[in-house]
């Protein structure tokens, strides 16, 4: 009988669904500027997996067509050129529910330092990045909106 217990105890494991693990907000960020370190990164290239609906959507409408819309590099590291960027979570912070800050200090080195804030929400697919600010740039998501209102 034991070994009978045993037996449904193991067939029942291999069945049933396997809770998944939650990526945290910061591993969410860790993950995206760990991708840095590989030439020939792009969240740009993963839209989905990196930036909310409303967000992707805007991107994709500023490069509709293959022209140079607003956006002419990535947001995520304010730059165009990424190589030996050296990115530094300095924070993430709970906003909500469902929201979190991130604020990440990218040092390109010699004098170049950057800082971005990235606003991020938990969906269905996982935590992704809803809006990005910048010291030049308050919202991506708002200046997106207004450029691709454009004629």
């Amino acid at each position: 009988m034991k070994r009978l217990f045993v037996f449904l105890a193991a067939i029942i494991a291999l069945v049933a669904p396997a809770e998944a693990k939650t990526e945290s907000s910061r591993e969410f960020v860790e993950r995206i500027y760990s991708g840095y370190a590989h030439e020939g990164f792009s969240p740009l290239r993963h839209i989905d997996r990196y930036f909310a609906p409303p967000l992707a959507r805007e991107i994709r409408k500023d490069s509709a067509g293959g022209e140079v819309g607003y956006l002419d590099g990535d947001p995520l590291c304010d730059c165009q050129d990424f190589l030996g960027v050296k990115p530094r979570i300095e924070s993430v912070q709970t906003t909500g529910r469902d929201a979190a800050d991130a604020r990440v200090v990218l040092d390109f080195g010699t004098v170049d330092v950057r800082t971005v804030t990235l606003h991020l929400l938990l969906t269905k697919s996982g935590w992704r990045v809803a809006d990005v600010a910048t010291k030049e740039e308050p919202s991506l998501l708002a200046a997106l909106r207004r450029s691709n209102r454009k004629p």
